[in-house]
Protein backbone atom coordinates (compact mmCIF):
# COMPACT_ATOMS: atom_id res chain seq x y z
CA UNK A 1 0.00 0.00 0.00
CA UNK A 2 1.44 3.11 -1.11
CA UNK A 3 1.58 6.29 1.09
CA UNK A 4 -0.17 9.57 -0.15
CA UNK A 5 1.21 12.95 -0.27
CA UNK A 6 -2.24 14.99 -1.31
CA UNK A 7 -4.96 15.44 -3.66
CA UNK A 8 -5.47 17.94 -5.89
CA UNK A 9 -8.42 18.20 -8.12
CA UNK A 10 -8.20 17.89 -12.23
CA UNK A 11 -7.74 21.04 -14.18
CA UNK A 12 -10.00 21.64 -16.73
CA UNK A 13 -8.10 19.94 -19.59
CA UNK A 14 -7.15 17.10 -17.21
CA UNK A 15 -11.00 16.62 -16.33
CA UNK A 16 -11.64 16.16 -20.02
CA UNK A 17 -8.77 13.62 -20.14
CA UNK A 18 -10.16 11.51 -17.54
CA UNK A 19 -13.74 11.70 -19.28
CA UNK A 20 -12.35 10.28 -22.69
CA UNK A 21 -10.26 8.14 -21.02
CA UNK A 22 -13.23 6.42 -19.19
CA UNK A 23 -14.89 6.23 -22.14
CA UNK A 24 -11.77 4.40 -24.15
CA UNK A 25 -10.47 2.36 -21.66
CA UNK A 26 -9.32 -0.39 -24.43
CA UNK A 27 -7.91 2.07 -26.76
CA UNK A 28 -6.88 5.26 -24.82
CA UNK A 29 -5.25 7.59 -27.21
CA UNK A 30 -3.82 9.84 -24.91
CA UNK A 31 -0.84 7.43 -24.14
CA UNK A 32 2.51 9.50 -25.35
CA UNK A 33 5.27 7.46 -26.15
CA UNK A 34 8.69 9.33 -26.15
CA UNK A 35 11.35 7.67 -28.05
CA UNK A 36 14.92 8.75 -27.79
CA UNK A 37 17.89 7.29 -29.56
CA UNK A 38 20.70 7.73 -27.61
CA UNK A 39 24.62 7.26 -29.43
CA UNK A 40 27.57 6.95 -26.99
CA UNK A 41 28.55 5.33 -23.53
CA UNK A 42 26.13 4.93 -21.00
CA UNK A 43 25.81 3.15 -17.98
CA UNK A 44 22.06 2.03 -17.71
CA UNK A 45 22.65 1.25 -14.11
CA UNK A 46 23.61 4.61 -13.24
CA UNK A 47 20.70 5.63 -16.00
CA UNK A 48 18.33 3.61 -14.35
CA UNK A 49 19.24 5.09 -11.22
CA UNK A 50 18.78 8.39 -12.64
CA UNK A 51 14.84 7.76 -13.71
CA UNK A 52 14.10 6.47 -9.97
CA UNK A 53 15.63 9.90 -8.87
CA UNK A 54 13.81 11.56 -11.24
CA UNK A 55 10.51 9.90 -10.61
CA UNK A 56 11.03 10.87 -7.01
CA UNK A 57 11.64 14.62 -8.15
CA UNK A 58 8.29 15.62 -10.27
CA UNK A 59 5.15 14.51 -8.06
CA UNK A 60 3.45 14.25 -11.39
CA UNK A 61 5.39 11.07 -12.02
CA UNK A 62 3.73 9.52 -8.75
CA UNK A 63 0.35 10.19 -9.74
CA UNK A 64 -2.38 8.17 -9.79
CA UNK A 65 -6.47 9.29 -9.75
CA UNK A 66 -9.12 8.69 -7.31
CA UNK A 67 -12.85 8.84 -8.24
CA UNK A 68 -15.28 6.29 -6.68
CA UNK A 69 -16.91 7.93 -3.56
CA UNK A 70 -15.44 11.55 -4.18
CA UNK A 71 -17.58 14.35 -5.47
CA UNK A 72 -15.68 15.16 -7.72
CA UNK A 73 -12.01 13.16 -9.05
CA UNK A 74 -8.92 13.78 -8.09
CA UNK A 75 -4.88 13.26 -8.48
CA UNK A 76 -3.21 11.96 -5.70
CA UNK A 77 0.65 12.26 -5.64
CA UNK A 78 2.26 8.63 -3.71
CA UNK A 79 5.13 9.21 -2.08
CA UNK A 80 6.78 5.33 -2.86
CA UNK A 81 5.21 4.91 -6.13
CA UNK A 82 8.28 3.26 -8.02
CA UNK A 83 8.02 3.47 -12.28
CA UNK A 84 8.81 0.49 -14.08
CA UNK A 85 12.46 0.37 -15.82
CA UNK A 86 12.85 -2.44 -18.73
CA UNK A 87 16.67 -2.79 -19.13
CA UNK A 88 17.29 -5.01 -21.89
CA UNK A 89 19.88 -5.81 -24.44
CA UNK A 90 18.85 -6.01 -28.01
CA UNK A 91 22.87 -6.26 -29.99
CA UNK A 92 22.43 -8.46 -32.68
CA UNK A 93 18.79 -8.68 -32.88
CA UNK A 94 16.18 -7.16 -35.12
CA UNK A 95 15.85 -3.74 -33.10
CA UNK A 96 13.21 -2.42 -35.15
CA UNK A 97 10.73 -5.27 -34.92
CA UNK A 98 11.67 -5.60 -31.75
CA UNK A 99 10.98 -2.05 -30.93
CA UNK A 100 7.96 -2.04 -32.47
CA UNK A 101 6.88 -5.14 -30.44
CA UNK A 102 7.88 -2.89 -27.40
CA UNK A 103 5.96 -0.13 -28.16
CA UNK A 104 3.15 -2.12 -29.60
CA UNK A 105 2.42 -4.23 -26.55
CA UNK A 106 2.96 -0.97 -24.28
CA UNK A 107 -0.20 0.75 -25.99
CA UNK A 108 -2.00 -2.40 -25.09
CA UNK A 109 -1.09 -2.39 -21.90
CA UNK A 110 -2.19 0.86 -20.88
CA UNK A 111 -2.43 2.78 -17.63
CA UNK A 112 -4.78 1.56 -14.92
CA UNK A 113 -5.56 5.43 -13.66
CA UNK A 114 -6.04 4.35 -10.22
CA UNK A 115 -2.81 3.07 -9.61
CA UNK A 116 0.59 5.23 -9.43
CA UNK A 117 2.66 5.82 -11.52
CA UNK A 118 0.93 6.64 -14.72
CA UNK A 119 4.75 5.81 -16.52
CA UNK A 120 7.41 3.47 -17.33
CA UNK A 121 10.68 3.33 -18.92
CA UNK A 122 12.41 1.42 -21.60
CA UNK A 123 16.28 1.66 -22.00
CA UNK A 124 17.37 -0.94 -24.79
CA UNK A 125 21.19 -1.32 -26.03
CA UNK A 126 21.18 -1.74 -29.48
CA UNK A 127 24.65 -1.37 -30.28
CA UNK A 128 28.06 -0.93 -28.75
CA UNK A 129 27.66 2.35 -27.81
CA UNK A 130 24.03 2.60 -29.05
CA UNK A 131 20.76 2.79 -27.08
CA UNK A 132 17.43 3.65 -27.46
CA UNK A 133 15.33 5.26 -24.49
CA UNK A 134 11.25 5.13 -24.29
CA UNK A 135 9.03 7.08 -21.71
CA UNK A 136 5.51 6.14 -22.10
CA UNK A 137 3.28 7.97 -19.78
CA UNK A 138 -0.53 8.93 -19.74
CA UNK A 139 -0.92 12.20 -21.28
CA UNK A 140 -2.49 13.34 -17.84
CA UNK A 141 0.17 13.59 -16.17
CA UNK A 142 2.77 15.33 -19.05
CA UNK A 143 2.14 17.04 -22.07
CA UNK A 144 4.40 17.85 -24.81
CA UNK A 145 5.39 21.22 -23.34
CA UNK A 146 7.08 19.44 -20.30
CA UNK A 147 9.23 16.97 -22.12
CA UNK A 148 12.16 18.74 -22.16
CA UNK A 149 11.86 19.87 -19.14
CA UNK A 150 11.72 16.49 -17.86
CA UNK A 151 14.64 14.86 -20.17
CA UNK A 152 16.61 17.59 -19.57
CA UNK A 153 16.56 16.68 -15.19
CA UNK A 154 17.24 12.91 -16.60
CA UNK A 155 20.35 14.12 -17.87
CA UNK A 156 21.05 16.18 -15.40
CA UNK A 157 20.56 13.39 -12.97
CA UNK A 158 22.23 11.26 -14.68
CA UNK A 159 25.79 13.38 -15.11
CA UNK A 160 25.26 13.82 -11.38
CA UNK A 161 25.89 10.17 -11.19
CA UNK A 162 28.70 10.03 -13.74
CA UNK A 163 30.90 12.27 -11.87
CA UNK A 164 29.41 11.91 -8.18
CA UNK A 165 28.88 15.61 -7.79
CA UNK A 166 25.44 17.54 -7.12
CA UNK A 167 23.63 18.23 -10.69
CA UNK A 168 22.64 21.51 -8.96
CA UNK A 169 18.98 21.74 -9.92
CA UNK A 170 16.68 23.87 -8.66
CA UNK A 171 13.46 22.89 -7.02
CA UNK A 172 11.10 21.53 -9.49
CA UNK A 173 8.24 23.77 -10.14
CA UNK A 174 4.69 22.93 -7.85
CA UNK A 175 1.84 21.90 -9.81
CA UNK A 176 -0.10 21.99 -7.29
CA UNK A 177 0.17 26.06 -7.44
CA UNK A 178 -0.96 26.33 -11.19
CA UNK A 179 -4.01 24.06 -10.34
CA UNK A 180 -4.92 26.95 -7.38
CA UNK A 181 -4.19 29.33 -10.69
CA UNK A 182 -6.67 27.49 -12.74
CA UNK A 183 -9.39 27.33 -10.21
CA UNK A 184 -9.53 30.61 -8.97
CA UNK A 185 -9.74 32.13 -12.63
CA UNK A 186 -13.09 34.15 -12.94
CA UNK A 187 -14.37 31.48 -15.69
CA UNK A 188 -17.65 33.59 -16.10
CA UNK A 189 -15.58 35.88 -18.09
CA UNK A 190 -13.51 33.89 -19.68
CA UNK A 191 -16.48 32.29 -21.50
CA UNK A 192 -17.81 35.53 -22.34
CA UNK A 193 -14.42 36.39 -23.59
CA UNK A 194 -14.31 33.45 -26.10
CA UNK A 195 -17.94 33.91 -26.99
CA UNK A 196 -17.29 37.34 -27.86
CA UNK A 197 -14.16 36.23 -30.23
CA UNK A 198 -16.17 33.16 -31.75
CA UNK A 199 -19.23 35.11 -32.04
CA UNK A 200 -18.56 35.89 -35.88
CA UNK A 201 -17.43 32.29 -36.74
CA UNK A 202 -20.18 30.19 -38.16
CA UNK A 203 -18.60 26.88 -39.10
CA UNK A 204 -18.54 24.17 -36.64
CA UNK A 205 -15.26 22.10 -36.26
CA UNK A 206 -15.09 18.75 -37.71
CA UNK A 207 -13.61 15.74 -36.22
CA UNK A 208 -11.19 13.70 -38.79
CA UNK A 209 -13.00 10.57 -39.77
CA UNK A 210 -9.62 8.56 -38.94
CA UNK A 211 -8.72 7.44 -35.82
CA UNK A 212 -5.01 8.66 -35.09
CA UNK A 213 -2.74 6.37 -33.25
CA UNK A 214 -1.22 7.54 -29.88
CA UNK A 215 1.32 10.04 -29.55
CA UNK A 216 4.64 9.05 -30.38
CA UNK A 217 7.55 11.83 -30.17
CA UNK A 218 11.02 10.90 -31.78
CA UNK A 219 14.25 12.57 -31.07
CA UNK A 220 17.88 11.41 -31.04
CA UNK A 221 21.18 12.42 -28.45
CA UNK A 222 24.56 12.01 -28.26
CA UNK A 223 26.39 11.00 -25.06
CA UNK A 224 29.34 11.97 -24.59
CA UNK A 225 31.89 10.84 -21.42
CA UNK A 226 30.47 13.41 -19.36
CA UNK A 227 26.62 12.32 -19.65
CA UNK A 228 24.19 13.43 -22.32
CA UNK A 229 23.17 16.43 -24.21
CA UNK A 230 20.20 18.49 -23.83
CA UNK A 231 17.32 17.57 -25.24
CA UNK A 232 16.19 20.05 -27.92
CA UNK A 233 12.37 21.74 -27.04
CA UNK A 234 9.79 20.12 -28.34
CA UNK A 235 9.38 22.00 -31.02
CA UNK A 236 12.69 20.57 -32.35
CA UNK A 237 11.89 17.46 -32.05
CA UNK A 238 9.95 15.01 -34.77
CA UNK A 239 6.29 13.82 -33.64
CA UNK A 240 4.66 10.74 -35.36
Amino acid sequence: MTISERALPLTPMQQAMFVHSLAHQTDDLLLTQIVLSLRGPLDTELFADALKALVRRHPALRTALVWEGAQEPRQRVHTDAQAEIDIRDWRGRPVDVLLLDWLKRDQVRGYNLRTAPLTRFGVFQVGPQAFDFVWSCHHLIADRWCIGVVLNDLFALYAERVHGEPAGLPPAGDFARYVDWVRNQDHTALENYWRTQLAHHSHSAIAPANTPEPTMFVASSVVPANGPNRMPPPSEANSR
